[in-house]
């Protein structure tokens, strides 16, 4: 179920598919940065894949209600949030 999911603390959000390289990469920018993060499945829930299956890995800040999409790395990163 998305909604309970996501509805956990976590203030970042990376939005990912399975077997996706560049996915990998993101995850591993965001963690060299210190980000603490949690990663969600566009695949596991329609309106994900309508908004951001193409799109990924995109990583969403929920308490500040902005996005940023892959590339970006470790530096990038802990500059914006």
């Amino acid at each position: 179920n998305f909604r309970s999911f996501t509805s956990k603390k976590m203030r970042y959000v990376l939005y990912v598919r399975l077997d996706c390289h560049l996915c990998e990469e993101a995850a591993q920018a965001l963690s060299a940065a210190g980000v603490r993060f949690m990663r969600v499945n566009v695949d596991l829930n329609p309106r994900l894949i309508e908004e951001y299956g193409a799109l990924v890995p995109v990583l969403h800040d929920r308490e500040r209600d902005r996005e940023w999409a892959y590339p970006f790395d470790a530096q990038s990163i802990a500059g914006k949030i």
